[in-house]
């Protein structure tokens, strides 16, 4: 059944999706509430909506924005985005992080109007029994959706969470999200507690799981692996580390990682990979992913034919990033390109057209089959998120048998090397320690998942603050240095590790308590 609607999908998600600022907005995409469900093709429609919903909270800005906050990147002179959120001198009015916030909660509408609504269709006495297996796929989807929606709002809207512990009362108690389980205008909800939240998305969970039927066999559409994909995630995210062994563990031997610089380079170019779990559609005519943060070329089009007279990227790489890759290490030939770069005039000293050879990160080269014809490639710089990848689940499962409370070393070892050999780094020696293996742990994170989103929630989770690295040894002035860029550095105690609420949302909800006080 994988091809079942597609042609309609391809089509239906080419529709422009707006994203809405308040909790208690229409879902984008939906029939009024005064248009009754009358047929089986609205639960349809409602369904790529929520695709589309989907893929508007995964990858793109929604992922390198708290890589931008973290170590990982040094900004370029001239840039325009993202300057607060990089220093870390944004607030609770002026900060680019506010899209989290309201496309996570139009995901949650959009997937409460299908609960709420495909009742009706259920109801009718002509459905073919395809229909009624669709449905439930449906129903699956939407509590998936609605779980993905609130796993990507708790580690930045709450602290990190930390179970009780005998004279610990843990962080249980402390303020969670807004919860939502029902569709309807008037909601204005209270935030619950982070240990209500906890609970609220594991219940969800559990309907994705038993209304998930896995009708479609590609990695465009969630199925029951990307709900245990989704729960091994939360699962480390609450210390619930034997459980999330045992997801992770289920999880590689259906999605290994798969060896060579090949397999690689297609997973990353062409977004083709037996490792990805689930994967959001894209195509030329609804482009959502863009990297251009990363990859941006400096044209000159004042000849007849354009050309390329460098690459302009507003973030590059650290020095300190780019040296923790082994030259063996495939991901570094992979991850990043050394080309000329053009200062960005008028820079005192710098004349324009100056080239600068340095090292800018190309993870996101920009998929070829995702240009449309009649644009040039260079301006369509597209790639499709990667929600979950197998990868993610040898990290899981490494940090879970390092942080248990009795540690298994060997198991750790065994999926840290299983990973690094796939990937061309060298094998880790036996007799290493707990201490030294969570190093290694730690940086796999960085070096597999660079540029994806995970930085910051690292480091979080493991309540440690950070210095930024060491930046590229420029000859010219390409970076910013003043204070507060390439120096940076943020305590594990600073309040903004835990985002702040739109203020928008502050003020149309009186029930909600702000973060910052």
């Amino acid at each position: 059944m994988k091809h079942l609607f597609k042609t309609a999908i391809c089509a239906l998600l080419a529709l422009p999706l707006t994203t809405a600022c308040e909790m208690d907005q229409y879902p984008d995409g939906s029939l009024t509430e005064g248009q009754a469900w009358t047929e089986y093709a609205d639960a349809q429609k409602c369904y790529v909506g929520l695709l589309s919903s989907i893929r508007s909270v995964s990858g793109g800005s929604n992922a390198y924005i708290t890589d931008i906050q973290s170590d990982l990147f040094n900004e370029r002179v001239a840039s325009s985005s993202l300057t607060r959120e990089h220093s870390w001198t944004f607030n609770n009015t002026q900060f680019a992080g506010d899209v989290i916030w309201s496309r996570n909660y139009s995901l949650v509408l959009q997937a409460n109007y299908l609960l709420r609504n495909i009742g009706k269709i259920e109801e009718m006495d002509n459905l073919s029994d395809e229909q009624r297996t669709m449905i439930s796929c449906y129903k699956g989807t939407a509590y998936f959706a609605r779980a993905y929606a609130y796993c990507n709002l708790l580690p930045r809207y709450c602290k990190d969470y930390e179970p009780a512990d005998g004279d610990n009362p843990g962080t249980g108690g402390e303020l969670g999200l807004p919860l939502l389980a029902n569709y309807g205008s008037h909601l204005k909800p209270a935030r619950a507690t982070l240990d209500e939240t906890l609970k609220f998305v594991e219940l969800t969970l559990d309907s994705a799981q038993a209304y998930m039927v896995d009708v479609y066999d590609d990695v465009n559409h969630p199925n029951t692996f990307t709900i245990d994909a989704l729960r091994s995630r939360l699962c480390l995210y609450q210390h619930k580390f034997d459980e999330a062994i045992s997801l992770s563990k289920n999880l590689v031997n259906n999605y290994s990682v798969v060896p060579g610089f090949k397999a690689l380079q297609m997973m990353w170019v062409l977004d083709e990979s037996s490792e990805t779990i689930f994967q959001p559609l894209q195509t030329p005519d609804e482009l959502a992913t863009s990297y251009d943060i990363f990859v941006s070329f400096d044209i000159q089009t004042e000849n007849l034919e354009a050309y390329i007279n460098g690459m302009k990227s507003f973030y590059l790489p650290t020095q300190g990033l780019i040296d923790l890759f082994e030259p063996s290490d495939l991901r570094g030939q992979v991850y990043f390109n050394y080309p000329y770069m053009q200062s960005n005039p008028p820079i005192s000293g710098v004349t324009p057209g100056t080239s600068v050879e340095g090292t800018v990160f190309y993870k996101f080269p920009g998929n070829q089959n995702l240009w449309k014809k009649g644009n040039e490639w260079y301006s369509k710089i597209y790639n499709m998120s990667k929600a979950f990848r197998g990868a993610e689940q040898y990290l899981i499962c490494a940090e879970s048998a390092l942080r248990k409370s009795e540690p298994n070393l060997d198991l750790a070892l065994h999926m840290l090397n299983e990973l690094r050999e796939a990937r061309g780094a060298s094998s880790l020696p036996d007799n290493l320690s707990k201490d030294e293996l969570i190093k290694v742990m730690e940086e796999e994170w960085v070096r597999e998942f660079v540029g994806e989103g995970f930085r910051l929630d690292c480091l979080k989770r493991w309540h440690k603050g950070f210095k930024r690295m060491e930046p590229q040894p420029f000859t010219d002035a390409i970076l910013i240095t003043t204070p507060g860029f390439t120096d940076l550095e943020v305590s594990a105690d600073d309040p903004k590790w835990v985002w702040e609420i739109p203020s928008q949302d502050l003020q149309a909800n009186p029930n909600l308590t702000p973060n910052w006080k």
